[in-house]
């Protein structure tokens, strides 16, 4: 469901929570991050493939995920679709259980062989029929933006003059001599 905002976070579409550092993923469960430099960082984990491990532990099912951010392999960046905006990768993310179910967070991520490559995108749900993925602001972020709210924003601020602008245009009008 569309949030009641104009523009938001992607990590408000993601299914599960991100952790920053392995020391944020012990205060929340109590637990190690697990740092396996051969595999690249994952900083989210999925509660019910943990689950599903611990009840079968010897299991080679896989996790099917079907929304997430569509990335350059090699930089992590996100991609544009044809119309230039971001979009989920149509292949989705396919994981096997046991790696699904925890994470693998480099003890300092800008320092440590192997902690340098892209992590591994967090799910996300799909998008409501009122949001699109889009560009924010600064440079290569990807935002969500709900349709409905953010054209009724642009539109207000289209239409709306500041007490800058009015300064602005009788500042223009006395230069060229015109009443206002």
């Amino acid at each position: 469901m569309a949030l009641n905002k104009a523009q938001y976070s992607l990590q408000e579409l993601q299914l599960f929570q991100t952790f920053a550092t392995p020391e944020e993923y012990q205060a929340v469960t109590g637990k190690q991050a697990p740092w396996i430099p051969e595999r690249p960082p994952k900083l989210w984990y999925d509660p019910r493939a943990e689950e599903q491990l611990a009840a079968n532990p010897g299991t080679k099912k896989y996790k099917t995920y079907p929304f997430v951010l569509a990335v350059n392999e090699a930089t992590g960046a996100a991609l544009a679709d044809i119309s230039g905006k971001p979009y989920f990768d149509p292949d989705g993310l396919i994981l096997p259980i046991a790696e699904a179910a925890i994470v693998n967070i480099p003890p300092n991520l800008a320092n440590i062989p192997a902690a340098d490559v892209p992590a591994v995108q967090c799910p996300m749900r799909p998008l409501d029929e009122d949001e699109e993925l889009a560009w924010g602001m600064i440079g290569g972020v990807v935002v969500v933006r709900n349709r409905l709210l953010w054209g009724a924003q642009v539109v207000e601020a289209a239409t709306t003059f500041m007490p800058s602008d009015r300064a602005l245009l009788q500042a223009i009008a006395a230069k060229l001599g015109v009443a206002v």
